[in-house]
């Protein structure tokens, strides 16, 4: 059997065969198909692994912009709270200077009330 070239199987190993006995003139052909198939399959799992650490990079980097948008985010948020008090504080000052306003006039009426009394009285004084 062995003159003949019949190859013998003993099991299915990662996708290859492994020949027990082969005779010399066709063990060159199978050993050339075998490393090309070995070589294939580590290609392939080369392949495999540049697809995961590609996948990894880009995981990362999705995650940095999601940080990066919480940052921003939080930024917008602080700068919007800080406006807001800005212009509470603008409002409060506007009404405060208002009131200032109005008590001057109320104040300064008053003493326009007081000196138009006061020259009333005067005036009847003297009439009499």
């Amino acid at each position: 059997m062995e003159e003949k070239g019949i190859m013998l199987l003993d099991e299915w190993f990662l996708g290859s065969l492994r020949v027990t006995h082969l005779p010399h003139h066709t063990q060159q052909p199978v050993q050339q198909q075998q490393h090309a198939q070995q070589q294939q399959q580590r290609e392939q799992e080369r392949e495999r692994e540049r697809e995961r650490e590609r996948e990894q990079e880009l995981q990362q980097q999705l995650q940095q912009q999601q940080q990066q948008q919480q940052q921003l985010e939080l930024q917008l948020q602080q700068m919007q709270q800080e406006e807001q008090q800005k212009q509470q504080q603008i409002e409060q000052q506007q009404r405060e200077q208002l009131y200032q306003e109005w008590r001057q006039r109320e104040r300064q009426q008053r003493k326009k009330l007081k000196q138009e009394q006061r020259q009333r009285e005067k005036m009847q004084r003297e009439k009499l």
